[in-house]
């Protein structure tokens, strides 16, 4: 099985592809690639082609392509929207959610987040999760990369979710539906198929009320995961698992 990398789609030219820089390092260096050797590229939106390298230089690499095709993005679509955690787990929830096949990665910025970021930090840190993003499809083959949102509060992430056909809030609360219910019941609604889901997930304290009662106001659906107290991670990883049973998303 050829080894992936990634070239950013505004460098991705089919008759002329290149790996640039940390990527041919990678593939030169860590992955003792020579030439002639087959590889595998992917742009993130959907090409990928098979290449044979035909010239390895210091920071580039030169290849010459064999075949391209491109993967469409699956119907189903599902936007993860977790509350930012410590950054060992927020990396691992990160990478574990591009693995089950989250379209897009929202990060919330909460009242009871204990991450705290300033602009530059957050400019920073998106560029490093990007990259986590990105080495995640690499692992588990995925033709797209989700796309990573700027960390945002509750109000605008669900005042711009208007196109979403169900939006969910995972909730610790009697009053809560098992998830699978209610994407049962959106499904119902929408005749039979719905193509996109906006899912909420709270830090460690949970969501406070007041962010509760904004999501509530802007449609969604207060969830239960199961009967089961989980981490904030697990409870991600809990999210798009049912919503991938639900939807027979199979991502990319």
């Amino acid at each position: 099985m050829s080894d992936r990398f990634y070239i950013p789609p505004a460098q991705w030219d089919a008759s002329s592809l290149q790996l640039f820089d940390d990527e041919a390092k990678h593939c030169s260096q860590v992955m003792r690639h020579r030439e002639g050797d087959e590889v595998i590229v992917f742009n993130g939106v959907g090409d990928m082609a098979r290449a044979h390298i035909a010239t390895i230089n210091k920071h580039e690499i030169m290849l010459d392509c064999i075949a391209v095709e491109h993967i469409e993005l699956p119907a189903g679509r599902v936007t993860l929207a977790p509350a930012l955690i410590k950054a060992d787990r927020w990396e691992w929830l990160l990478e574990k959610a591009t693995e089950l096949g989250a379209t897009e990665i929202q990060p919330l910025i909460t009242e009871r987040c204990v991450v705290k970021l300033g602009a530059d930090d957050a400019a920073r840190k998106h560029d490093k999760w990007q990259r986590i993003v990105v080495e995640a499809c690499k692992q588990c083959r995925r033709a797209w990369v989700p796309v990573l949102h700027p960390a945002r509060r509750m109000e605008e992430v669900c005042g711009g979710s208007a196109c979403t056909a169900l939006t969910v809030i995972a909730a610790i609360s009697d009053h809560s539906m098992p998830m699978l219910q209610a994407m049962a019941d959106a499904r119902q609604k929408a005749g039979g198929t719905f193509c996109s889901l906006l899912a909420l997930v709270g830090p460690e304290g949970d969501f406070t009320q007041e962010e509760m009662s904004i999501a509530i106001r802007h449609g969604a659906i207060p969830v239960s995961l199961g009967p089961l107290t989980l981490r904030a991670e697990t409870a991600s990883m809990c999210v798009l698992s049912i919503a991938g049973a639900a939807m027979a998303f199979r991502g990319s």
